[in-house]
């Protein structure tokens, strides 16, 4: 194509229809000539995101945010220029030739680096090697079709098998390692994902961002995912958006689930509206991304106490971001898997028609949860009042406090008080890790073999917080981590399981959360508190034997100023 730059920018322009791109990412609604939906740059319950075809651009009158078809898909999908050009004009049939476009960013290599793995990985399934995930996705009816349409692989258990593969085909550590398909160990890299069903995981365009793996034996954790990268934050994506999109934007709701593999058999069996939360809990991001394409989700997680948790942790998300929400209730020892498999999809459509609404949730949840204190339930459902929006808050109230027996007023004045103790944090706002709180116990071992080993600026961060290194005493593997020694085969093996139960602590536990930087530091203070709240145990220790010296009480008195009403959540 002989046309200069400024002409391939105004085909591209005109032919792509800003319309039909921008309904990939968000639910369109006309409005007068153009169209309206709720910003996909910023977190609104009004919508204030407007489409003009006319103009064949975009605006938000609440953000700011302005541009064309080119500036609308490098926002979304986080492209140069360059990239977001190219591929709309390939999706147009326009070809491109000899024009200077600039340098490609990491995240384009990635993407190449991304699909020649999957290829390795889906190649790898049908192999000798995948025999025995290829009959664990059979024992749950997934084969022919659908293994083909899902891209499901396997992660040999050889420890470099895919770094061999990236390297064979050109791709250098520097970008395999950025990749987080890889960790660097003593003797080289070697693979993140090793004996595992493979799920590819790609955006809303189809473009691949990631992978997840399930283990199939019975090894923790259970769900392994790629770190975030350039291309990859698992807090921003569902699985598997690029086939759902349709179907939610056709129907107008969505299913949620945890897992891939309850995403993937309620495909099969005809929910093509089903997303899953990458087999973690619900991020804030997800439920925003949910928000901008349909008005309803009904929620769908494990009959355990695991997946009640999570479904109040859920509700509350979803409902902070404006969505209605429905609650699925599955009978006890069924994840949605399990049920869709067993009983077909017609018992399944009619879970989804008796699914109960937030309040009728609420108060069988705690019929059932009779065994629980009156303030712990309260204590678990308080977040969820801070969430709703009147008058529906007002309903909700009023049904409570006749399940509880409690006044309306006593019931919302508890309500008003957690808020003001920072136990119900509105979904959105800004929230710190609870030592000891609603996170649950941070597990330090692992954490900090991850920080050290495989986090850019981890090792920086655990230096500063414990210049002496004492969180790596007693410990035989930390202490050789961190003095850089050889280390074994099988304390290789070790350090990579500690390693990936480390990754998710901090996906999980702090990313939702905070930002990279923010994250480190709550661990260096959470190592701060370990090291004074050790001091402090030394000392009373000393104090009750009669050993304690003056300077030494003095000290823990300091310290117990120091700690008090410090509750450190620390394994």
């Amino acid at each position: 194509m002989g046309a200069s730059l400024r002409d391939l920018v105004e085909l591209v322009k005109e032919r792509v229809d800003i319309v039909d791109l921008v309904s990939e990412y968000v639910n369109l609604r006309r409005s007068g000539r153009g169209y309206k939906a709720l910003c996909p740059f910023h977190q609104e319950r009004t919508p204030s995101f407007y489409v003009s075809p006319d103009l064949r651009s975009f605006h938000c009158f609440g953000c700011g945010k302005h541009g064309d078809v080119i500036t609308f898909l490098q926002e979304m999908e986080g492209l140069t220029f360059r990239e977001a050009l190219l591929e709309l004009a390939g999706r147009c049939g326009i070809e491109v030739k000899d024009l200077a476009l600039g340098e490609a960013s990491p995240a384009s290599s990635l993407g190449a680096l991304n699909e020649e793995a999957c290829s390795f990985f889906k190649e790898a399934l049908f192999s000798p090697s995948g025999r025995p995930a290829l009959e664990y996705l059979r024992s749950r009816g997934v084969e022919g079709e659908d293994l083909r349409l899902f891209e499901l692989g396997f992660a040999p258990l050889a420890f470099d098998a895919l770094v061999s593969r990236l390297r064979a085909r050109g791709f250098g550590d520097r970008q395999i390692l950025l990749s987080g398909l890889a960790v660097e160990g003593k003797t080289g890299l070697k693979d993140l994902f090793r004996g595992r069903v493979i799920f590819p995981i790609r955006g809303p365009s189809g473009r691949l961002l990631g992978f997840g793996g399930r283990s199939i034996q019975g090894e923790e954790p259970k769900y392994l995912n790629t770190p975030t990268t350039p291309l990859f934050d698992k807090s921003r994506v569902l699985y598997p958006v690029n086939l759902a999109r349709e179907h939610m934007r056709r129907k107008g709701c969505a299913i949620l689930v945890e897992g891939y593999m309850d995403a993937l058999t309620l495909h099969r069996l005809g929910f093509g509206e089903t997303v899953a939360s990458l087999g973690t809990a619900l991020s804030e991001e997800q439920a925003r991304v949910l928000s901008r394409m349909v008005k309803r989700v009904y929620l769908c997680y494990d009959a355990d106490l695991a997946g009640h948790k999570a479904s109040l942790r859920g509700l509350s998300l979803l409902l902070g971001s404006g969505l209605e929400v429905r609650a699925v209730r599955l009978p006890e020892g069924h994840d949605p898997d399990s049920f869709a498999r067993e009983f077909g999809p017609r018992a399944f459509s009619a879970l989804l028609e008796e699914s109960l609404d937030v309040v009728d949730f609420l108060v069988v949840s705690l019929r059932e949860r009779s065994g629980s204190s009156t303030r712990e339930i309260l204590e678990a459902i308080a977040p969820l009042f801070l969430s709703m929006d009147e008058p529906f808050r007002e309903v909700a109230l009023r049904r409570l406090s006749l399940a509880l027996g409690l006044s309306r007023s006593s019931l919302e004045g508890f309500v008003v008080s957690s808020k003001e103790r920072g136990e119900g944090t509105a979904p959105g706002a800004p929230s710190r890790v609870r030592r000891g709180g609603g996170r649950g116990a941070v597990e330090l071992r692992p954490l900090i073999a991850y920080l050290w080993h495989s986090h850019p600026g981890g090792r920086e961060a655990l230096l500063r917080a414990d210049p002496e290194l004492s969180f790596a005493r007693g410990d035989e593997l930390l202490s050789r981590l961190v003095r850089d020694e050889e280390l074994s085969e099988g304390e290789l093996e070790e350090l990579s399981r500690l390693c990936a139960l480390g990754a998710r602590s901090w996906e999980e536990l702090f990313l939702p959360h905070l930002s990279g930087e923010e994250g480190l530091s709550e661990v260096a203070e959470l190592l701060r508190l370990k090291r004074l709240r050790e001091e402090y145990e030394e000392l009373r220790r000393r104090a009750v034997s009669g050993m304690a010296t003056a300077e030494e009480l003095l000290r823990m008195g300091e310290l117990s100023k120091l700690l008090g009403g410090r509750k450190i959540g620390l394994a």
